[in-house]
């Protein structure tokens, strides 16, 4: 049998151990190890720097990748380093001779700490206490809730600091409003008494009370009478100020009507004082009564005396003295006015409208005030301020007319002419209507005509006006003499019988045929 030595060579891998920052601890563990063997390392929780310094473990992480819990286990499968992270931490103590503190502890390093307390204020119960007024040593702020923040870049003392005060209570009697009360002390508030403050032991408060308080209803008051012990005072134990006030009530006086004479008493009156009142004579207005909060004192009954036990409102009434004058309107011949002429009575300020009403043939000219012309408006207004007297002038409208020019004229076919025309009398504005032998002229309707005959003969020419309230009239008639152009150096003129006919074409026509037969043979003659 043969024999044979196996050798077996166990591979074996190292492991570092370190800590982040470098240097803070040495944690057992680093070494070489037979692969596949479990290794625990454990770093310590907590490694003391100096007073308030201290490192406070974090993680571990194995070849970079963090590891939760400590210890942890390391299996040897490849070289391993393990490192152990830390952080610094600083220690914030908080003093506090009075109260209970929190806030105190580790922190890490550049975190934000507060250093609190439970209570601001130690009452001793006999009239002493004690007053948080702010953050000292390390710490800043005034809240003893919460410091401002502290940043612990280094172990830091948060220590609270306290004050000793007194009470000074104030006081009143006579108001049924708290006055408020103003003093000077450590501090500098208003207050509404009664109230205690409390006050820097041994310094000396100044305080002022209300002059006038305001009552919770309309028109009472109350006003300072007296302060016991006077302001100032030093404070070298608890002591009490006591303020007295005296009542007032408003009195209101009116008018009514409102605002026609100002009456003397209105204001502030002490309570039961009596106050009386004297209702004047006021020009326009008679007196009649006074009341007080809405009774009557009796008719005429002037002055009066009024007790002021509560607010009250007395009112002078007054009737007025009414003030008329009188409006006498009157118009000449050719109409009348809205109101009719006569005379009217009218209360001061009233404002009466007149109207003037022409009669037919007639039209308005113009009003005269007390014999002053104040317009041509159809409509005058009249403030009765005075007595006024108002005429309305009317006058007669002329007869309407119309004349035409030229009132004869001869033409010959196709020659124009035109005619002018002059309106006066009645009302304009005027329209107008052209007429040849009496049939009206389409589109005529001007103050001139421009006639152009289209055949001879005899024709008249008359214009018809109408004035804007339907009065015409017309023109005496034109004649025109219409021939034909000359012939063979003759003129010939055809004239009819009748103002209304004109000669036709045809008869022109053969009037001129006659003519024309007749020049021929007369001609032949002489020739023989």
């Amino acid at each position: 049998t043969e024999t044979k030595t196996i050798t077996v060579v166990l591979r074996r891998y190292y492991l570092t151990v370190k800590t982040d920052p470098a240097g803070v601890t040495t944690i057992p563990g680093e070494n070489w190890y037979n692969e596949g063997t479990e290794v625990t390392l454990t770093a310590p929780d907590t490694v003391s720097v100096s007073t308030g310094v201290r490192y406070k473990f974090s993680y571990w992480d194995v070849d970079g990748v963090p590891e939760a819990g400590n210890p942890i286990t390391v299996v040897m499968d490849a070289n391993h380093t393990a490192t152990a992270h830390y952080v610094l931490e600083y220690y914030l103590t908080v003093l506090s001779p009075f109260g209970t503190v929190d806030g105190e502890g580790w922190y890490t390093s550049g975190s934000t700490a507060y250093a609190t307390l439970n209570t601001g204020l130690i009452d001793h119960g006999n009239g002493t206490r004690r007053v948080f007024v702010g953050w000292g040593g390390d710490a800043s702020g005034t809240n003893y809730a919460q410091s401002d923040p502290i940043v612990m870049n280094a172990p830091k003392t948060a220590i609270a600091n306290w004050k000793t005060q007194y009470a000074v209570t104030f006081t009143q009697t006579g108001s049924d409003v708290a006055p408020t009360v103003t003093y000077t002390a450590d501090t500098d508030p208003t207050e509404t008494a009664p109230f205690t403050v409390w006050v820097l032991a041994g310094s000396q408060i100044t305080y002022a009370y209300q002059d006038i308080v305001p009552g919770a209803a309309p028109g009472v008051r109350y006003i300072l009478t007296g302060v016991n012990p006077p302001s100032p005072q030093i404070v070298n134990g608890p002591f009490t100020v006591s303020a007295s006030y005296q009542v007032q009530y408003y009195l209101t006086v009116r008018t009514d009507p409102p605002g026609i004479v100002t009456i003397p008493g209105e204001g502030w009156y002490n309570s039961s004082q009596s106050v009386q009142l004297m209702a004047p004579t006021v020009a326009g207005y008679t007196f009649q009564y006074w009341d007080v909060d809405g009774a009557s004192q009796g008719s005429g009954v002037n002055p009066i005396t009024v007790v002021m036990n509560a607010p009250k409102t007395a009112t002078a009434h007054y009737t007025p003295t009414v003030v008329t004058y009188r409006l006498k309107i009157e118009a000449t011949a050719g109409g009348t006015t809205n109101p009719a002429p006569g005379t009217y009575t009218y209360a001061a300020g009233t404002q009466v409208q007149v109207t003037a009403i022409p009669s037919g043939g007639y039209v308005f000219d113009h009003w005269e005030l007390n014999g002053t012309n104040v317009g041509t408006a159809i409509t005058y207004t009249v403030t009765m301020n005075d007595n006024y007297v108002l005429k309305a002038f009317f006058k007669q409208v002329p007869p309407l007319t119309v004349s035409i020019s030229p009132m004869s004229a001869s033409i010959v076919v196709g020659q124009q002419i035109t005619f002018t025309s002059t309106a006066s009398g009645g009302i304009p504005p005027y329209t107008y209507q052209w007429f040849v032998n009496n049939n009206p002229v389409s589109g005529a309707t001007s103050n001139s005509f421009t006639f152009t005959p289209t055949a001879p003969g005899i024709y008249y020419i008359t214009l018809k006006v109408t004035d804007a309230v339907g009065n015409t009239a017309q023109s005496d008639a034109a004649r025109v003499t219409v021939s034909v152009a000359p012939v063979g150096g003759y003129s010939i003129a055809i004239i009819t019988n009748s103002k209304s006919s004109a000669v036709t074409p045809v008869c022109v026509y053969g009037l001129l045929l006659g003519v024309f037969t007749a020049v021929l043979s007369v001609t032949g003659r002489k020739r023989r």
